[in-house]
């Protein structure tokens, strides 16, 4: 149970709500029209590999239910755009969170799901937006939610590119691993999950959500940095010059 409003309301009801609120914002675009359910079903899944119970779960989930809630000030035709963005319209896109966290902030009882839902775009180096925040400042859950976030996204189609390949997808994640923007140890789990054998060969897409039967649980929750990875992470850090996609 979560308080709300005064009461007490299930998550299940809870996630009801946010689903209504995610619906406003993707909809805006046939390209995000199944993003943030994408990005829920990764975070479930993430969770739960990572040792999370299932209260835990669930509101993390809600988190990345309401993780671009503040895309509703974002106009449309900017969403829609198909050539680049010029410098106000990014200025605009990557506010996004901050207005979500405004929106959020004014029901105190959210203020675990408001941070973890709107941390989503700050960096591990701390070169982040809209708050610059350093790493020991990012909750686990947003870097959770942040890693979702950037896997569904590479491999949806958008109005400026197609949706990627796995091997292009790999590629820019890397490069983000390298430059201090995702948790590589959360890429890591998400990628031997949604890249695992039982998924399409060489140049398919990405699943939106991780392939079902796969299961590890974490032994600990993870911290900034990780000396571990996969063999597909450590299948080269070239750096890319752009992450292929916009906030």
């Amino acid at each position: 149970m979560v308080a709300f409003c005064g009461a007490l309301v299930a998550e299940k009801d809870l996630m009801g709500l946010a689903s209504i609120f995610w619906r406003f914002v993707d909809f805006r675009s046939h390209f995000t029209a199944t993003h943030t359910s994408g990005v829920v079903a990764i975070v479930q899944q993430l969770a739960g590999l990572c040792g999370l119970d299932g209260a835990a779960t669930r509101k993390i989930a809600i988190a990345a239910a309401l993780h671009d809630l503040g895309k509703l000030s974002v106009p449309a035709e900017t969403l829609e755009k198909a050539g680049p963005l010029s410098s106000g319209e990014w200025e605009v896109m990557r506010h996004h969170p901050s207005c979500g966290c405004d929106v959020l902030g004014k029901i105190p009882a959210l203020g675990e799901i408001n941070t973890w839902a709107n941390f989503h775009h700050e960096k591990l180096s701390g070169k982040g937006y809209p708050f610059h925040l350093s790493a020991d400042r990012i909750p686990f859950e947003s870097r959770i939610v942040a890693v979702a976030d950037v896997f569904t996204a590479l491999t949806e189609d958008r109005p400026y590119r197609k949706g990627m390949s796995r091997e292009q997808t790999g590629e820019i994640l890397r490069a983000m691993i390298a430059d201090g923007s995702l948790e590589p140890e959360l890429v890591g789990i998400a990628a031997r999950c949604c890249f695992s054998s039982r998924t399409r060969s060489s140049g398919s897409r990405v699943p939106r959500s991780c392939t079902p039967g796969w299961r590890r649980t974490a032994k600990t929750r993870l911290s900034g940095r990780s000396s571990r990875s996969s063999g597909w992470m450590r299948n080269g850090t070239r750096k890319a010059s752009s992450n292929g996609t916009r906030p």
